[in-house]
């Protein structure tokens, strides 16, 4: 059979009386519905009895005798029938005698309307004016009983003769061919004698009677093959005929067994409960599932029957000629007869793909249904025929195929079709448990088939493997572990079953076959895949063979990713990782974020399976969020992809001409747009309906269903009315239910109901009245409305289906789909009140669906809502790209508006009608494309996104492969939003008037609001930039000016610039307005220039200074001239970032680059240095060399910080730079990286919000901090050598992080692709646990790495590996790292930490600590600093107590270092910070003092003669803690005026120390500033430039209004900027 979809205690029959043969005479009468009948049946008494118990139902046994084989006749004395157990007792007075016997009936019964057993099918006579019925069986599982007295079980087989006697105008058919045909005595019927059939199952018998006519051929071995079609449908029976006979002739060639019948007829039924049934020589089928018309019958129609005659002619084999024991092992048959049915529909028509549709619609299904507490294991105990009924569902059929295609792959074809043949030959005409097959196909393969199997057929479920990784050399390590996978992520309270697994995986480098595979007996299992590279992917179960999920970590997943994108994975691995990721989604084993960023990689996904599992997925996201009022999470992104992707954007969409080309064939797209309701789609299809109505057009088939779904959303009177006389008008039945399906579809209330009146009246046939009800509880309105009317038509429905696949499929449909445990609760209180004998699984299952859609909406709405009401990233497309920009902008300043033109020299690399480029703000007045021919096309569209920051400019015709130029006409705003184009003000030289000047800021994404462009850093292209202004005005852009050309009748100029290299467009930067400038050339002569505002000039040499040796360092270093003639550096007054690094053109916040000699302080210098260096540092990693996308934005700026530390130490050595480096920017990144929302140095980004997020000390400082490590590893020689190399290599062009390992591993020739992917591809770093024991004279380390968090806790996943170069020294000599005589053990993955060697460390600081002014520095300063800063973040984790913190630090108190002060300064403030509201507060106030007293009593207040700068620091930060601490001793030593002599450090103490007392709000400091402030207003004192900020600050706390005006008066916007400089650190400016 191929299904669509308190009881009494149930007794097997008893096996005293056994049948062996029946002679069955049927006497139909078609206008009562009513039929006679009488039997003959041969039997076997076993038992001494005077009862026979046999199966009926719904029969009158009118008189029974039994003969015994001496002819003696026994009449029976009672016949007792029971509705409740379908059985009836026949008594004798005597005990019927062992032996044979001969069992006579004479019975009567009903031709019912209930599809089952002996019924009635409606049909229109062929002159289209008459009603008429045919009496057609259906027997399967349990119904033969109400047409015949029979023992109704498989296993009791027999023969039968089967008689007819019917009018003679009338076919009759049955499983065997007629015999005879005799004339029945003064009457008009006949009686049709058929031929005795083999040992067969009761519930294989058919018979039918009817008018029919016919189609026939014969199979190369010459069986009759016929198929039987309602009178005048004959040529819509040739598809079948043709499948069914290929069929045949390859069953019997795979399985090597005859098929045993000489015919095989197949009728068309109009009314037939389910798709199809496989009684044996007589396969009875649902008209819309056998019959195909040429003209109108869809694609998908055609391939589904000739999938469903595959399946029941596999039937006649596995079923019919082997039959199960009992409906415990249905599945035999029906998982068999599917899988088989694929095989042979793939053998027969190759280009149906069949195997990647096997696994959307029967693997997927399987697995969905199987996730359930309520499934159930395939070999499933059953006893009631309610129970049967039940399991004809996806474990049985679907489930069921699924293990015999993964054991067919397992053991092998050549293997699998031994073992059916031996299965077939040894149990032919009998019946079969599971291990039967078992034994057969284990004896063919020599494989251990029952061991595996049974752990797939006895326990329902399926594991969920979870696979994890770690590297070691070359080799790749999977660990692999299984559990039971269950649809709500909660485990089974039960112990978790163990599942025999064939493992296959495949890779990359191949992804055709697999390389490994592995029998997973156990709960883990380790793999070694050897000799792969770091970037390679692995993928488990190949097309889906395997049934299991699989959870991969985050880096597996990640490197799948890319490979969906670009196909690279076949349709089925495609679809098996979406498939598991959703399931993952929906149990809450991982984020629904997962879902949607997969789903966004299947842009390009042209695969019919694939998209076909896709839709399942937004089917079921739209219907757990259509409930929800905000409409931005309807999907209506997803729909526009949809659209864009799979039915083009670059036709025009007012034709039907477009329409058909693109929506045909590509009904699953149409169906799910018209379910999310898109617009366009359903206005295209109401036009195509109109003119379908009208008879001016024909709906082509295969769009028949979506078109009738879209018109009837929301339909008005006359579309309905229109549908409804389609359906009244067509014969076809498939075009009925093409338009019921479109009924059902309607939206609005008051037509929902009348759609529902409608399924139940008199013109819809019973069967499908279910398509009609369950298609309108698809929508939002329809499902409360179907669920209220199925409650008033409860008893009409229960007696219309009483049990059976209908009714089950309908209770499941209309229920599953509910989100609230509100709906739950009222569907179980009901189905408690209301049984529905035969659907108790069902509604569990059901209600088990809509706990588990309620649970899923409630963890995951945040983020379904955030991913869908976000912009929609997509990578623009490659059929056009950019080559040269000319491009023109007119500024307006006074309006802040600009106008510009632009002529794009572009290449056509694809056929398209379409340019998609990027803007944002712009208003496209025109467009237009000439060709290499001189050809003019004028754009038909533009339209811009506001959500996707892209317009689409369409043309009439398919732009021309090869060059073309797109002009472009815009205008745009300079906004005020500091990105794009925008406006900064500033005063007027003279001070009396505030003017404007027009600056650019394009990174990451903004150049799209200042031009149309290709706004993605590997699209380069050269740019001719051309600025029309004022000529008064100032005009700058990346290359040095080429001409100044006045403008006719005006006071306007057009600056021109040269073209610039080979660029992104992130780094083109222009600037108008009023500048002044300083210039020098560096030794090889490029110019530098730093702009000033008017009158500040003399602010910008220092910087100038700076960036010409900068500039000449790097040169050097890299070895690679810098590639412009100048280098232009502009102080602006509004910038959003510390600097920006435009190629040629650098934009600098005025307090990153301005120093004034007078009013700067030193740490504004040293950070003004740093921030030059780094930007200039761009100009070779990042403009010179681009990373391809934001992914690799580390490249850019790790590079750019770690490398700007080498030049300002070079420059700079006074400044001590790397000691600040690492207390400033090394554990910035450390303290962010180990929180669990770190993210890693390679970090997949898409919209620019998410680029814009990943700006941060991760990028910056983690990124540097990897490259410093790098740095150390391979040396500085080889370093620099790679550098050469990559830059070399990639000038002009881009790169992704791969390349760059790869450059400094051919350097180096140490294997650095391998290590580094382990710190920038996985978030987070290691925590190397040390311990120790001693072996004669030698000390054996042990180390052990896990990932450190900064709560302690340990991440759910596996920790990851790093490849860490390690490196030890020792007291007997520190300068360097040592290696002889020493081992290092590394222990692996160990969960404690144990202290010996900290505690030995200690020890040792304090034993060799001198007293004295000048302690004995057994440590260095960075490796002191490095293990304070570990201890203190291992207590941060709870890893280990406070006390060892506490006790370390007391070991630091003769401590001299500036960097290590510095980390035990922000320890000290952790630590304030966290007693500040607790009683042990003046404790720790006391401890602090007490460990800095004696830095302080060395240090005192004044500079030392010939101390360091950082001394001079020091002194500052011991100082300003002290304060902190309310330590009395230090602002009295400090006062507010300069010491005279002092060193610049001093002063930057000072500053320190006094805005630390204003923020303790000391009364004396607040007073004192109070009295400069004034003095400074009066102009009798002017406040030193290093405490001005603390002096703003203090005045400001209570200030009055007249205070207040005074600040105002002062662009008290300039403290804010001084206080920026104060207090932040280089490490985190750039952000």
């Amino acid at each position: 059979m191929f299904a669509n979809g308190s009881k009494a205690e149930f007794r097997r029959l008893p096996s005293a009386v056994t049948p062996r043969h029946y002679v069955i005479t049927i006497r139909p009468q078609l206008k009562s519905f009513t039929f006679t009948g009488s039997e003959v049946i041969s039997v076997g008494v076993k038992e001494e009895t005077k009862q026979i118990v046999l199966n009926s139902l719904d029969i009158v046994i009118t008189s029974a005798t039994f003969t015994t084989s001496d002819a003696k006749t026994l009449t029976s004395v009672r016949i007792e029938s029971s509705v409740e157990t379908e059985t009836t007792c026949i008594d004798f007075a005597e005990t019927l005698p062992l032996g044979s016997g001969e069992l006579k009936l004479e019975f009567t019964g009903f031709i019912n309307d209930k599809l089952k057993g002996f019924y009635r099918s409606k049909y229109t006579a062929a002159d289209g004016q008459q009603d008429r019925y045919a009496a057609v069986t259906h027997f399967e599982a349990t119904e033969a009983r109400r047409a015949f007295p029979c023992w109704d079980e498989p296993a009791l087989k027999a023969t039968f003769d089967i008689r007819l006697v019917v009018p003679p105008g009338v076919k009759a058919l049955s499983n065997m061919d007629s015999l005879r045909v005799k004339e029945i005595a003064d009457s008009d019927l006949i009686e049709i004698e058929f031929m005795t059939t083999p040992l067969m199952s009761t519930y294989l018998i058919a018979y039918a009677v009817g008018e029919f006519d016919l189609v026939e051929g014969k199979t190369v071995n010459g069986h009759t093959v016929r198929v039987y079609t309602p009178v005048g449908k004959k040529d819509q029976g040739v598809f079948a005929l043709d499948v069914a006979i290929k069929s045949l002739t390859y069953y019997e060639d795979y399985f090597d067994i005859p098929y045993p019948l000489s015919k095989l007829d197949m009728i068309a039924v109009s009314d037939f409960p389910i798709g199809a049934m496989e009684n044996w020589g007589l396969i009875t089928y649902r008209e819309t599932c056998i019959l195909v018309d040429p003209l109108n019958t869809s694609t998908f129609s055609k391939q589904r029957t000739a999938i469903i005659i595959a399946h029941e002619i596999a039937h006649q084999w596995f079923g019919n000629l082997v039959t199960m024991d009992w409906w415990t092992d249905l599945w035999l048959k029906e998982g068999f007869a599917t899988f088989i049915s694929y095989l042979c529909v793939n053998h027969l028509f190759s280009e149906y793909h069949i195997w990647t549709q096997f696994v959307s619609d029967e693997y997927l299904t399987a697995l969905n249904l199987d996730a359930l507490h309520n499934s159930h294991p395939i070999e499933v105990p059953v006893g009631h025929p309610s129970e049967i009924i039940e399991i004809f569902d996806r474990i049985s059929y679907d489930k069921g195929s699924a293990v015999l295609r993964m054991l067919h792959r397992y053991i092998g074809d050549e293997y699998f079709r031994k073992g059916l043949h031996l299965y077939l030959d040894q149990h032919k005409y009998g019946n079969t448990v599971t291990d039967d097959l078992w034994t057969s196909l284990q004896k063919a393969s020599d494989r251990p088939v029952r061991e595996v199997m049974n752990t797939w057929t006895k326990q329902k479920g399926y594991p969920v493997i979870t696979v994890k990784s770690r590297r070691d050399g070359n080799s790749l390590f999977l660990s692999l572990s299984q559990e039971k996978f269950n649809a709500d992520g909660k485990a089974d309270s039960d112990v978790s079953p163990l599942w025999m697994i064939p493992i296959s995986v495949i890779r990359s480098s191949d992804p055709s076959k697999a390389f490994i595979e592995r029998l997973m007996d156990s709960k883990s299992l380790e793999i070694e895949i050897p000799n792969i590279s770091a970037d390679e992917w692995i993928k488990l179960n190949p097309n889906s063979v395997g049934i299991y999920r699989v959870h991969y970590s985050d880096e597996l997943l990640e490197r799948l990713l890319p490979a969906v994108g670009s196909k690279t994975l076949e349709p089925l691995d495609r679809l098996g990782l979406q498939s598991d990721v959703f399931a993952l989604v929906q149990s809450g084993l991982t984020s629904a974020e997962h879902i949607l960023k997969l789903l966004d990689r299947f842009s390009a996904e042209d695969d019919y399976a694939v998209w076909s599992s896709i839709d399942e997925c937004l089917g079921k996201f739209n219907q757990l969020v259509d409930s929800l009022t905000f409409p931005s999470i309807r999907l209506s992104t997803v729909v526009e992809d949809i659209r864009q992707t799979r039915m083009g954007t670059n036709q025009r969409r007012d034709t039907f001409g477009y329409f058909i080309e693109k929506f045909n064939n590509q009904s699953l797209i149409i169906n799910r747009l018209i379910s999310l309701e898109d617009k366009r789609v359903i206005s295209e299809s109401k036009k195509l309906f109109d003119s379908h109505i009208k008879g001016t057009f024909v709906i082509p088939a295969d769009l028949k269903t979506a078109v009738y779904r879209a018109v009837a959303i929301d339909c008005d009177d006359k579309t309905y009315d229109s549908l409804l006389k389609l359906y009244r008008e067509t014969d076809l039945k498939e075009e009925r239910v093409r338009v019921l399906r479109g009924l059902g579809s309607v939206r609005d209330v008051n037509r929902i109901q009348q759609v529902l009146d409608l399924s139940i009246s008199e013109e819809v046939a019973s069967n499908d009245s279910v398509i009609v009800i369950t298609s309108a509880s698809f929508s939002k309105n329809g499902r409360d409305i179907v669920w209220q009317f199925f409650k008033q038509n409860a008893d009409l429905l229960k007696r219309r289906y009483e049990t059976g696949v209908a009714i089950s499929s309908l209770v499941k449909y209309i229920t599953e789909n509910f989100v609230t445990e509100e709906k739950a609760i009222e569907l179980e209180t009901f189905f408690a009140d209301n049984p529905f004998p035969g659907t108790e699984r069902t509604v569990k299952q059901s209600l088990e669906k809509i706990r588990l859609n309620s649970e899923w909406l409630a963890r995951d709405l945040p983020a379904i809502q955030s991913f869908l009401s976000n912009p929609e990233f997509r990578r623009l497309p490659l059929a056009v790209t950019p080559r040269h920009y000319v491009i023109t902008i007119r500024p307006q300043l006074k309006s802040f508006t600009f106008a510009g033109s632009e002529e794009i020299s572009v290449g056509v690399s694809e056929q398209t009608k379409q340019i998609v480029l990027n803007s944002l703000d712009i208003d496209i007045s025109s467009a237009t494309f000439t060709t290499s021919d001189a050809k003019t096309l004028t754009s038909v569209r533009i339209e811009s996104s506001a959500k996707t920051e892209t317009t689409c400019i369409d043309f009439t015709e398919t732009l021309p492969l090869g060059s073309g130029e797109l002009k472009l006409e815009f205008t745009g705003f300079i906004n005020d939003k500091l990105k794009g184009f925008y406006r900064s003000k500033y005063t007027a030289a003279d001070g009396q008037q505030d003017r404007y000047a027009a600056v650019t800021q394009f990174a990451p994404t903004d150049a799209r609001r200042a031009f149309p462009c290709w706004d993605e850093p590997a699209l380069k292209a050269t740019f001719d930039i051309r600025l029309v202004v004022p000529k008064h005005l100032k005009a700058l852009s990346n290359m040095d000016s080429s001409a100044v050309i006045p403008l006719a009748d005006s006071d306007l100029t057009e600056v021109q610039f040269p073209t610039t290299p080979r660029m992104s467009t992130y780094l083109i930067a222009y600037a108008v307005g009023e500048f002044d400038f300083v210039e020098g050339k560096t030794v090889n002569g490029h110019t530098v220039r730093v702009y000033t505002p008017v009158g500040k000039k003399d602010q910008g040499v220092f910087a100038l200074d700076v960036a010409i040796k900068s500039l000449t360092y790097y040169e050097d270093y890299f070895d690679i001239p810098y590639p412009l003639f100048k280098l232009d550096m502009l102080a602006v007054g509004d910038f959003a970032y510390g600097a920006m690094e435009n190629w040629g053109l650098v934009i600098y916040r005025e307090t990153y680059i301005l120093v004034d000699p007078l009013n700067s302080s030193a740490l504004s210098k040293q950070t003004t240095a740093t921030v030059i260096a780094h930007e200039i540092a761009h100009q070779w990693f990042g403009n010179l060399v681009t990373m391809d996308w934001w992914t690799d934005l580390w490249l850019n700026e790790g590079f750019a910080t770690f490398i700007s530390y080498l030049c300002i130490n070079h420059l700079f050595s006074d400044y001590h730079i790397w000691t600040q480096y690492v207390s400033e920017t090394y554990l910035a990144a450390l303290n962010l990286d180990a929180l669990h929302n770190s993210h890693p140095i390679e970090v997949p980004v898409g919209h620019p919000s998410e680029i814009n997020e990943i700006f941060d000390k991760i990028s910056y400082n983690k990124g540097s901090a990897v490259l410093r490590m790098l740095h150390r590893y391979i040396g500085d020689e080889y370093f620099r050598k790679g550098l050469h190399l990559y830059l070399d290599q990639y000038k002009y062009g881009n790169t992704v992080t791969e390349d760059l390992w790869t450059s400094l591993q051919k350097a180096s020739d140490r294997p650095v692709r391998e290590v580094m992917n382990t710190w920038t591809k996985q978030k987070g770093y290691p925590v190397i646990t040390v311990k120790s024991r001693r072996d004669g004279n030698s000390l054996i380390l042990s180390l052990s790495q896990e990932k450190f968090n900064a709560d302690g806790k340990a991440d759910s996943e596996v920790s990851p590996l790093w490849m860490i170069p390690i490196s030890v020294i020792r007291s007997s000599d520190q300068s360097k790292a040592f290696n002889s005589n020493f081992r290092v053990c590394i222990a692996g993955y160990l969960p404690i930490l144990t202290w010996p060697y900290i505690a030995q460390v200690i020890r040792l600081l304090n034993d060799l600590a001198d007293n004295g002014r000048q302690p004995n520095k057994t440590l260095q300063p960075l490796d002191r600093l490095g293990l304070q800063s570990d201890v203190f973040a291992l207590v941060q984790s709870g890893l280990t107590s406070a006390e060892h913190i506490l006790k370390l630090l007391d070991r630091f108190s003769a401590e001299d270092d500036y960097a290590v002060w510095s980390s035990i300064d922000e320890c000290l403030g952790k630590f304030n910070q966290l007693v500040s509201h607790t009683d042990i507060h003046s404790l720790f106030h006391r401890f602090g003092c007490q460990l800095l007293s004696k830095t302080y009593d060395r240090l005192g207040w004044e500079p030392i003669k010939g101390e360091t700068h950082l001394d001079t620091l020091l002194r500052s930060l011991i100082i300003n803690r002290l304060i902190s601490l309310e330590d009395k001793r230090t602002y009295d030593r400090l006062g507010w005026e300069p010491i005279k002599g002092e060193t610049h450090l001093d002063t930057l103490l000072r500053s320190l120390i006094i805005n630390r007392l204003i923020s303790l709000e000391d009364k004396r400091v607040i007073s004192e500033s109070k009295k400069l402030f004034d003095s400074h207003i009066k102009g009798t004192f002017v406040i030193p430039a290093d405490i001005k900020t603390a002096v703003y600050r203090a005045v400001a706390i209570d200030c009055d209004d007249k205070t207040y005006e005074s600040l105002l008066k002062r662009s008290v916007w300039m403290f804010f900027s001084l206080k920026l400089t104060t207090l932040q650190t280089p490490g985190n400016l750039y952000t």
